[in-house]
């Protein structure tokens, strides 16, 4: 065994590349890109971090051997996946560049001494650390990302099950109580976007549609008994929102879709819009209208996903905030097919 060997397991480090390729093997492309939720990682960003982690750990590394005086820099890990649009990428690239990356480090190690792995710099917390040190602990932080992606799969199985039990039903007076936690859990996120004032207007109508008599029909979502989504559909937008907008849209629109923080990213949502189409498409209507803003971009990315298209005549403005429409053509929709 080497001085290098005995001060840093460079076995360790190059087996990493092969505990990830393990942790994912097997997993198709959607399931690598899969996301539990807005602002969770999928497995692919990850490996994208990992990745970054190398590349910081490698910068970290040569100041140290170098002498540099200069403190050793941290990154903002999530701007840096999300900056980079992680999730976009291939897995097989990530883990390639990642791979070469580790034995091209490899190589360096083995030309250390003991002395330069006992080399220090500075962190970003103002913490003194040894080129050894770093290098441990980034094989402890590749483990500690290993058992997340494990945690990833465990949540895709949940949501499989969950998948595959939902219920959608007409509701009923006495699950009043329960699509108001729905709704209100659906949407407090946006509590921290809007000023507290224009949340509680937000809140307020919310909880007067739900009582409202405008609706033609009203969807929920049901999980062993349990409500984790909802939708209300109307026949028009003047019963929507009434005559003050002038839409003059006369063919189903759908308001208030709402799913469960915990049943996100389980298909419940799809489920209750291919419910509103097909009843929609039974009724006589061609189109399928929604309205939405800019502070949803996930619900956006949805709709856009499910074949909706914008409706530019169709939008209004509330406030200074753009509520923009879309429309889906029920006749021609590849949604209804996807039973």
């Amino acid at each position: 065994m080497s001085q290098a060997q005995a001060t840093v397991n460079i076995e360790s480090y190059l087996d990493s590349y092969e505990s990830l390729r393990q942790a994912i093997e097997g997993w198709t492309e959607e399931q690598l890109h899969w996301k539990q939720a807005e602002g969770k990682w999928s497995a692919a960003e990850v490996l994208t971090h990992l990745a970054d982690h190398n590349i910081v750990v490698s910068f970290r590394l040569r100041e140290i051997l170098a002498g540099s005086e200069a403190r050793l820099p941290a990154f903002s890990q999530d701007d840096w996946v999300l900056g980079q649009k992680g999730n976009d990428g291939k897995v097989a690239d990530i883990l390639s560049f990642y791979r070469s990356l580790l034995l091209y480090n490899s190589l360096l190690f083995n030309r250390l001494t003991e002395a330069d792995w006992e080399k220090t710099g500075v962190n970003f917390k103002g913490e003194t650390v040894t080129a050894a040190a770093v290098v441990r602990a980034f094989i402890a932080h590749v483990h500690h990302h290993i058992a997340q992606i494990e945690r990833i799969r465990l949540a895709q199985l949940e949501v499989i099950a969950i998948t595959k039990e939902v219920k959608i039903r007409e509701a009923t007076i006495a699950d009043r109580e329960a699509v108001v936690r729905v709704l209100l859990d659906a949407y407090r996120q946006y509590e921290e976007t809007l000023d507290a004032q224009r949340w509680e207007h937000y809140r307020d109508n919310i909880l007067q549609s739900i009582d409202a008599q405008t609706t033609r029909s009203r969807l929920v979502a049901e999980v062993d008994g349990r409500i984790v989504g909802s939708v209300f559909i109307y026949d028009n937008s003047e019963l929507a929102y009434g005559a003050a907008h002038h839409l003059e849209i006369h063919n189903p629109i759908i308001r208030l879709l709402g799913v469960t923080q915990e049943a996100r990213g389980s298909g419940v949502a799809t489920k209750l819009i291919r419910e509103s189409a097909r009843r929609s498409l039974e009724w006589g209507a061609d189109t399928l209208h929604l309205h939405t803003s800019d502070m949803m971009d996930s619900a956006i990315r949805l709709y856009e996903k499910l074949g909706f298209e914008r409706a530019y005549d169709k939008e209004f403005f509330n406030g200074d905030i753009l509520v923009k429409s879309y429309k889906l053509r029920l006749k021609e929709t590849a949604l209804l097919q996807a039973q």
